[in-house]
């Protein structure tokens, strides 16, 4: 609105300089007396020509000046534009130790991040998250521990349960579509690995997560036109 309203008083000052009169009007030899200001008509294009060059620098220096206060002005089409920084902090899961069965695994939503607790074979924790690669299947279903090693129940993938890389042929099943799945994502992808402890007298079981994981990752969101905004007493816009 603001560019606007300057535009159009900038059309509005420099309008009279460029105003040349139509030919008609600019030739009458008849009431003309003196042939001297013949020469007079044939300057009055050019300076109408100079006025309205000067006219469009004008224009143009008031659109750059107004058009960078517009700039800082304006909404960000992101939700943030802060750089969001880790962290980490270590959150209960609502188990203990003694609750999980060697090759028994259990997913948990903490601070935003879907983390799937489990055992090794030989009674080892170990925290990773949920979601499979390639395509994000939750490991809780279908899933199942091979000693140290977890075995995803959909193609048939490989990962070391404390590292998270994967291990072996790559969507080896089904046959023919996990062949073809691997073709399309086009790279092999690790699990991601949390930190996880027991506690010593309460055997509660704690897994570090970033708290701000689920705040970043949706900072690179953008708005879009039905997006509802919400107020500071709950309601929206």
């Amino acid at each position: 609105m603001a560019r606007t309203l300057v535009m159009a008083a900038a059309a509005m000052l420099f309008a009279p300089l460029c105003f040349v009169a139509p030919g008609p009007f600019q030739a009458a030899p008849v009431v003309r007396q003196a042939r001297s200001s013949d020469s007079r008509l044939q300057q009055a294009p050019a300076m109408s020509t100079a006025l309205c060059l000067t006219a469009a620098m004008g224009a143009a220096l008031l659109k750059k000046v107004t058009g960078k206060a517009m700039q800082a002005s304006k909404t960000t089409r992101r939700y943030t534009t802060q750089t969001i920084v880790p962290s980490l902090q270590w959150l209960k899961t609502g188990l203990r130790g003694s609750d999980l069965q060697p090759g028994e695994l259990r997913a948990y939503g903490i601070a935003g991040c879907d983390v799937c607790v489990g055992k090794t074979q030989d009674g080892k924790l170990f925290a990773v998250g949920d979601k499979a690669p390639p395509t994000g299947t939750s490991l809780s279903v279908g899933a199942e521990v091979q000693g140290s090693k977890i075995l995803d129940g959909q193609f048939g993938n490989v990962f070391d349960c404390f590292t998270g890389q994967p291990e072996g042929d790559w969507c080896p099943s089904p046959p023919g579509i996990g062949k073809f799945v691997a073709w399309f994502i086009g790279r092999r992808e690790a699990l991601a690995t949390f930190e996880i402890r027991e506690a010593f007298l309460s055997g509660d079981v704690e897994v570090m997560v970033d708290t701000n994981a689920k705040a970043a990752y949706e900072s690179w969101y953008w708005k879009g036109l039905l997006d509802a905004q919400g107020k500071d007493d709950g309601t929206y816009y």
